[in-house]
């Protein structure tokens, strides 16, 4: 699910920088109070009645998705300086936010239900666990339900395996079936059975592709994922060939329900989760909940993270979401994190130093909120004022720009004659023969410019790239061959000034 708007979109005139700035420190400031179970202008502060800009600053937390983190984070006294329409629009906010969560909950039960009875297995992700990690229900805003789904069965192949031996898991489970041809009919089977399920519930499919299915109902939506990562998200760059081989089994890393010690045959809360009966069975089947350790979902949350960062970037919820997972699992906690574990699956993710600069800037915004930026270096004060100007899942602007310095960097490679790295061949992606023929001709000329090359790829993206956005467009030739068309119509109507943004990134020298 990815958000691109613009402060633009809730207000006539945007902040500048430096209001962007001080707005920012108050949300952190708000944000820090919830998470501590403190509120801003409570009896041990006072309360900031010389801002005046409440408006922006509520159009800034709604940029941001933490409305109910900053209404938490107020004291009454606060509360009482802002215009009463902006304190009802986030009251209402905040309120919505738990009713949602609660309704999800109680969606997600039921129609969890059936799939068990189905046969179905899934695996919860990013904020169906996150929200459970905050102070009270409610606090972390959703917008959708993700879940990987499938038949599943337990690899006994995998006890043997070196991974196994080292991490003390005794096995992987995997998506049902012995080779690809029968895996893909197996996964074809469960998307009829889950579109059947969830049609049955009142749900209405919004979206089809390859990595997911998408459903909502009302306000309420599920994703519900075949996959976690595709090739289309390397070729656009989000994704680096690491990722992509780390995240291609996500059950992998998952454990039964019930089953802390990832014991496949185990079965503690007296569910039939073998459907065969036979809990010794050989590529046993299984029906039911999984989930990751803490600390795959730690990783996860990271990687996932990181993708928001190169796509277009991320906000105030995603580093909130950091300080969560570092105070519920700190050292002195209950259930520490094994940081030896997870430095060790960073590192071959190629994440550690993107990690440390995230959890440095997040403890140093909510440990210590009004005097932060003594805590930190001048990257991770510069990275403050990205995130603080991006949103909750970044903006259009922000993805094309770094959209266009993957390309760039990408071509600069390719004038001075110079091999790619793995990394910078997942950035780029596959070409197809045509544009590789023109990129090798425009080289040889010595013409070759990286907006010629980036509009190319814009007009007439891959078919993979296409089946997300515009599914409909995706199944036959020359509905892609008409598709630029369609978007240019639609981008003029819907967001003419990021055309042209996008224009000038083209044509400059």
């Amino acid at each position: 699910m990815a958000h691109h708007e613009t402060m633009a979109h809730h207000e006539t005139a945007t902040p500048s920088p430096a209001q962007f700035r001080h707005m920012g420190d108050l949300l952190v400031e708000m944000i820090a109070a919830a998470l501590h179970g403190d509120q801003v202008g409570g009896s041990d502060t006072e309360p900031n009645t010389d801002f005046d800009d409440w408006a922006h600053l509520y159009s800034l937390a709604v940029f941001h998705s933490v409305e109910p983190l900053t209404w938490a984070g107020m004291s009454e006294s606060t509360r009482s300086h802002l215009p009463e329409e902006i304190a009802a629009k986030w009251q209402n906010a905040a309120d919505l936010a738990l009713f949602r969560q609660f309704t999800y909950d109680a969606e997600r039960s039921s129609i969890l239900s059936d799939f068990r009875r189905a046969g179905l297995s899934w695996l919860p992700l990013k904020g169906i666990v996150t929200a459970t990690y905050y102070p009270q229900p409610g606090l972390r805003s959703m917008g959708d339900q993700d879940l990987v789904f499938g038949f599943v069965e337990y690899d006994p192949s995998s006890e043997t395996s070196e991974d196994s031996e080292t991490s003390g898991n005794p096995g992987e489970w995997r998506f049902r079936g012995s080779t690809e041809v029968e895996r893909a009919a197996m996964e074809a089977k469960a998307a009829e059975t889950a579109t059947a399920i969830m049609t049955a519930h009142g749900y209405t499919a919004t979206n089809v592709w390859e990595r997911e299915l998408a459903f909502a109902k009302g306000g309420i939506s599920f994703e519900l994922h075949r996959c976690i990562v595709v090739d289309s998200e390397k070729t656009e760059g989000y994704y680096d060939d690491s990722m992509i081989r780390y995240y291609r089994n996500p059950w992998r890393l998952a454990v039964p329900d019930g089953d802390p010690h990832g014991d496949p045959h185990g079965n503690p809360d007296g569910d039939d989760h073998n459907i065969d009966g036979d809990p010794h069975a050989p590529h046993a089947p299984h029906a039911g909940g999984f989930h990751w350790r803490p600390e795959d979902e730690y990783v996860f949350h990271v990687a996932h993270m990181m993708k928001h960062y190169r796509s277009s970037g991320f906000g105030l919820r995603f580093l909130a979401d950091e300080a969560v997972f570092c105070r519920r699992f700190g050292e002195h906690t209950s259930q520490p994190f094994d940081w030896d574990y997870i430095h060790a699956q960073l590192d071959e993710l190629e994440l550690a130093r993107f990690e440390r600069t995230v959890r440095r800037l997040s403890l140093a915004l909510f440990d210590h909120p009004r005097d932060w930026r003594r805590h930190v270096d001048e990257s991770e004060r510069r990275l403050f004022e990205e995130i603080v100007t991006s949103g909750v899942y970044g903006t259009r602007r922000n993805g094309l720009t770094k959209r266009f310095r993957r390309q760039q960097e990408a071509l600069e490679s390719t004038r001075e004659n110079q091999p790619q790295s793995a990394h910078e061949r997942s950035t780029t992606g596959a070409e197809s023969p045509r544009l590789r023929h023109m990129r090798t001709g425009f080289a040889r000329t010595g013409f070759m410019r990286t907006g010629v090359l980036y509009g190319l790829r814009r007009i007439y993206p891959p078919r993979s790239w296409v089946e997300q956005p515009f599914p409909r467009w995706a199944d036959a030739r020359w509905k892609r061959a008409l598709l630029p068309l369609y978007r240019l119509s639609r981008g003029l109507r819907q967001h003419p000034k990021d055309l042209l943004f996008e224009l000038k990134l083209m044509l400059r020298k």
